[in-house]
């Protein structure tokens, strides 16, 4: 795989490992002989020191670096002769008499027979610092952060994700490098928004960050439950300039979303439902409102007196129940649906409170208008819906079962 952060081949990175492909500085270079005499000076410790090699060569070490606070030079810190060492950081002064901090390593070097040396690499301290903050921070945003990571090349394919990714959906970055998202997750869609394969080309193109766009999708370790995500892209551009692929940053926001359909939901039943004396007209009104966002399948059954706008009988042995209204989603199966809801539903009326089945995951609400229970209304909810404990009713769901209360009544 290619890494995007070095631009340089690379191996796809076993979980657990650090993600960043970015190098450790790698520093500027001398050789000294056993005697710490310089013998060889590279083109980058030129510019690190301000000194040409022609000032340098054939000088001592413990001259050339120095301490420009104590004088000490670095022989007082050498090894065995046969073992590496380090020193610093320092400050060391440069041919143009400015101070630079740096740090420096030593390992001992065969220089041809009978010959030894040292191999100096000599490090800017402060480069060194901001180097090493940027491989921490891009290994936490790898193994740490619990904001979901994918980098995308420009033709919208997973080049890497990172742990939060594989923790949440149960996939590792050998299972999806160099795949499209829509072959990962065919059943994901966005929300409101245009197809997430446009969406990463069009800011790998303009240049444009994208904010706030919905995804919603199951998961490999959760297969029928659903989850929305928050997700924001921005480009992805090398030195010079061109793109090279798109960061996409994740929140779950499942919870919240769900919250906020549930409320939109009681809105729009709040506004529409009950508004005739028709008991049949706002038990459909009802079933249509809550097929498929809230339930795969609804029944509604009203004690038949009520609909000659009678009291109903309950202390009838066998009262009778009259199905008024009905739905199912496209995707439900009918007859499956209903048996399971005709169970929770004559508990519930036993019981006259609200009643679940957490293994059918059927809610059941009787039907009241003025404390009087006119009949019950069942649900099948989708097998993606949060569930709730039995015998518990979530707070934004029992106005549903309420919604007679301002509608039609017996006479």
């Amino acid at each position: 795989m290619r890494s995007i952060f070095t631009g340089h081949d690379q191996g796809v990175r076993p979980h657990g490992t650090p993600s960043s492909g970015m190098p450790t500085p790698g520093g500027a270079t001398a050789v000294l002989d056993r005697h710490l005499r310089f013998t060889g000076w590279s083109r980058e410790a030129e510019e690190l020191f301000g000194l040409a090699s022609e000032e340098v060569l054939g000088r001592s070490a413990d001259a050339v670096l120095a301490d420009t606070e104590t004088g000490a030079g670095i022989s007082s810190a050498a090894g065995d002769g046969g073992t590496a060492w380090s020193l610093g950081p320092r400050p060391v002064r440069r041919g143009d008499g400015r101070p630079v901090s740096v740090s420096l390593s030593l390992t001992p070097l065969a220089l041809g027979v009978g010959a030894s040396g040292w191999l100096l690499v000599a490090v800017d301290s402060e480069l060194a610092h901001w180097e090493a903050l940027g491989r921490a921070m891009l290994d936490g945003l790898d193994r740490e952060s619990p904001v979901q990571l994918v980098i995308y090349d420009t033709d919208a394919r997973v080049r890497w994700i990172n742990a939060a990714i594989e923790k949440q959906f149960g996939i590792s970055l050998e299972e999806v490098a160099g795949r499209f998202l829509k072959d990962i997750l065919p059943q994901g869609e966005v929300l409101e928004e245009a197809d997430r394969p446009v969406t990463v080309q069009c800011v790998a193109c303009t240049g444009s960050p994208a904010v706030d766009v919905r995804y919603r999708s199951a998961t490999f370790l959760a297969p029928h439950h659903e989850r929305v995500w928050s997700c924001s892209y921005f480009r992805l551009q090398d030195e010079e300039g061109r793109p090279i692929g798109v960061c996409e940053a994740g929140l779950d926001i499942t919870d919240r979303y769900v919250a906020r359909q549930r409320l939109a939901l009681l809105s729009r039943a709040s506004g529409s439902i009950g508004r005739t004396l028709d008991i049949r007209q706002t038990a459909g009104e009802l079933a249509e409102l809550v097929v498929p966002e809230f339930a795969e399948a609804v029944i509604v059954d009203i004690f038949e007196p009520v609909l000659s706008g009678e009291e109903p009988r309950h202390g009838s042995t066998h009262p009778t129940l009259c199905r008024v209204a009905h739905r199912t989603d496209h995707t439900a199966a009918k007859d499956t649906a209903y048996d399971e809801l005709e169970p929770v539903s004559l508990r519930c009326l036993a019981e006259n409170a609200p009643t679940t089945d957490a293994a059918t995951r059927v809610l059941a609400l009787p039907l009241k208008a003025r404390g009087t229970t006119l009949g019950v209304a069942a649900f099948a909810r989708p097998q993606h819906a949060d569930g709730s404990p039995q015998g518990r009713v979530p707070v934004e769901e029992r106005p549903i079962g309420a919604a007679f209360d301002t509608g039609p009544r017996p006479r």
